[in-house]
């Protein structure tokens, strides 16, 4: 991700004092943000954040097993 801070639908400093409006203007490189408004993590975040829970290994980020070893046992 390049940009951490700013959402990529919203209004104020860093798009998180209001959420999306209907007039307002969507960024053009939301897979590359973390943050689509201020209560909600872009596609690319939560592909990622599911991706990590579904691991088994290094990368999970369930403990103490994964979603993935919970399904197949």
């Amino acid at each position: 991700f390049s940009n951490v801070k700013n959402a990529c639908c919203g209004v104020g400093p860093y798009g998180g004092r209001l959420g999306c409006r209907r007039d307002g203007t969507v960024c053009s490189d939301r897979e590359t943000r973390v943050w689509w408004d201020l209560y909600n993590p872009t596609a690319a975040t939560n592909s990622l954040l599911a991706e990590w829970m579904w691991a088994d290994g290094p990368l999970s980020i369930c403990a103490p097993v994964s979603i993935h070893h919970l399904t197949f046992t």
